[in-house]
């Protein structure tokens, strides 16, 4: 007599994002807390501050990224932000100075970066406005303080020319879409 097996075959099951996150988390959470037992009992300069920023980049980027906010343009800024937070902290711990004259080439790059990929699919980017208007009026800001401040560099100046131009832009092809989407985002 031959019998046929009719229970079906089980399954590997795949990694959900929940597992991930559940068993990334303590690990990360122990390189934390050893980072910042070592820099106590080896002492200043607080090198654990960018240990810390880093391990955060790659938890808010690889393990559990922000599912609210993910598009290109979304994430490409969050990229360009924290990596310009972490170039301060990098400065502020061993003072160079070349953070004056790198944050705003980083943020220039990133917004050229940014407006190429909103413009080239424009419709669809429409709603994905705001991480690039936020990130337009922190470069023009950084103009503005250099210029107040009397540190007017060939960077500063480039990211300013750069805030003001994409601005520009933006209001002379979306014209009533840029006030219609600025609506939606801050309706209440």
């Amino acid at each position: 007599m031959n019998v046929k097996i009719i229970y079906p075959h089980a399954e590997k099951k795949k990694i959900q994002r929940q597992d991930v996150i559940h068993w990334a988390k303590w690990p990360f959470l122990l390189a934390v807390i050893a980072c910042v037992i070592v820099n106590i009992a080896a002492g200043p300069p607080a090198w654990c501050l960018i240990s810390i920023w880093s391990l955060w980049m790659v938890w808010s980027f690889f393990i559990s990224p922000a599912l609210v906010e993910y598009n290109r343009i979304s994430l490409w800024i969050r990229f360009i932000t924290s990596s310009s937070i972490l170039l301060l902290i990098i400065d502020t711990l061993f003072p160079a100075g070349w953070s004056a004259a790198v944050v705003p080439i980083v943020d220039t790059g990133g917004l050229a970066v940014a407006s190429i990929l909103f413009f080239t699919d424009l419709e669809r980017q429409k709603q994905n406005m705001m991480p690039l208007l936020l990130l337009l009026f922190s470069c023009l800001f950084l103009s503005v303080s250099g210029l107040l401040g009397g540190r007017m560099t060939w960077e500063i100046i480039a990211a300013g020319a750069l805030a003001a131009a994409v601005l520009a832009v933006c209001i002379a092809v979306l014209r009533k879409g840029l006030i219609r989407e600025l609506r939606k985002r801050f309706h209440t």
